[in-house]
């Protein structure tokens, strides 16, 4: 007797949504990057204050929030398409504003900074940064780690490989024509992304995952209001905050300390790959070995990075200070790709770009905190005493209260 079987599921083809996600996020990667158009800007206005840029990272910190929580609310019912080609014209029209700067017109200069290049191309960054994670997680609701934690290194790895060919231009041929050309590429480059964007359908049917949620909190389709009055989020975003607030400290620093301590600046580059690699391989932790597991290595990789570069500042042992360096950088660039799969499968798959959005909160906490910080311990460093000792401390401090709340976050979750 012939018994009838079921044909087996042919997974879908999906591996363009990583390679389009690494396109757009590797371009908005160089726009997250401040620092690369701010000591050039400087120099154009010696008249702009520190607090005038600062205020500039702060104002784009504030609209990446708003152009991700925006974008993360909208996707369930507007065509990822369209969302991501008005991002593409708000990046164009944002570095179009920026472009018109004079070098005789500093006060309305600075506004056409603070317009075009914070809000739009903010706004912008923070639209594309979580479109492209909210595609990823729909494509491989099966692969959710690795699949953010391959377009992660992308973004991380923007500054590093378009970097130098931004400061290129702008060196050969001026800030304004730099951002001119920005705005080109980036409308170019989001454009074409969006033309591939698509939600799969019902029908589409994916591979069983390696993990699973084991209890029914991972089941929830939660909304950002009821995700707020958890308490595992908090837990989750203290644990974020200080995280970014050790990384920012240090890494930011990298190529400055490296050099202090007689090791080439090129340690600088070696800490961002690192950094960004971190993002896969903890993406891919989380997919093979969970939450859990994660979480204990990831602490285990801060609690390190402390102990190696205090140990080191104060014996002036430049391997432990590379080592330390090249932990933080892992630890604290781990982070995005750690906040992907938590945020899925902590409130469910229904609201998670909206859900998601809010942990970048961390970033604009962590941005004022850490730089002021930095600058506090600078300043009171007694003259001819090594500079970076009081850092490290602080350093030590932060993984320490980090690993405290990580723990507590572990301890709290059903994932």
């Amino acid at each position: 007797m012939n018994e009838k079987t079921t044909p087996a599921v042919k997974p879908p083809f999906r591996i363009h949504y990583l390679v389009l996600g690494c396109m757009a996020l590797l371009f908005l990667g160089l726009i997250y990057a401040w620092s690369i158009f701010r000591t050039p800007l400087q120099a154009i206005f010696p008249e702009w204050t520190a607090s005038n840029l600062s205020l500039g990272y702060t104002i784009l910190m504030l609209c990446f929030f708003i152009g991700s929580f925006t974008t993360g609310k909208l996707s369930n019912r507007v065509h990822p398409a369209i969302l991501l080609g008005a991002a593409a014209v708000i990046l164009f029209a944002g570095f179009m504003v920026a472009s018109t700067i004079r070098a005789d017109d500093a006060a309305g200069s600075l506004l056409k900074i603070y317009i075009g290049y914070c809000c739009g191309c903010g706004l912008a960054a923070g639209a594309g940064h979580n479109m492209m994670l909210g595609m990823a997680s729909k494509w491989f609701p099966d692969k959710q780690g690795a699949a953010a934690g391959i377009i992660l290194t992308a973004y991380g790895l923007g500054t590093v490989v378009l970097g130098s060919l931004a400061r290129g231009m702008m060196n050969e041929h001026g800030v304004p024509y730099a951002f001119r050309a920005l705005a080109i590429a980036g409308l170019v480059i989001l454009g074409f992304v969006a033309l591939f964007q698509r939600n799969p359908g019902p029908d589409v049917v994916f591979p069983a995952s390696r993990k699973t949620v084991t209890k029914a909190t991972g089941a929830l389709d939660y909304g950002p209001s009821q995700v707020l009055r958890t308490l595992p989020f908090w837990l989750y975003m203290l644990w974020s905050i200080l995280k970014t607030i050790a990384g920012t400290l240090v890494v930011s620093n990298a190529a400055s300390i490296a050099e202090y301590y007689g090791a080439a600046a090129v340690v600088g580059l070696i800490v961002s790959i690192t950094n960004a690699a971190s993002r896969f391989i903890f993406g891919n932790c989380l997919d093979r070995k969970g939450f859990r597991a994660t979480v204990l290595l990831n602490n285990i990789v801060m609690i390190a990075s402390g102990a190696f570069m205090l140990i080191g500042g104060l014996t002036r042992s430049i391997p432990l200070i590379v080592i330390g360096l090249l932990c933080l950088g892992a630890g604290f660039g781990s982070t995005p790709s750690i906040s992907v799969v938590f945020f899925r499968k902590m409130w469910g798959a229904k609201n998670y770009q909206a859900n998601y959005s809010l942990c970048t909160v961390s970033l604009m906490v962590s941005a004022f905190i850490a730089p002021n910080l930095s600058g506090y311990l600078q300043d009171h460093t007694a003259p001819g005493a090594d500079p970076w000792i009081s850092t490290f401390v602080a350093l030590v401090i932060v993984c320490v209260l980090s690993v405290g709340a990580g723990i507590l976050c572990e301890k709290k979750t059903d994932i």
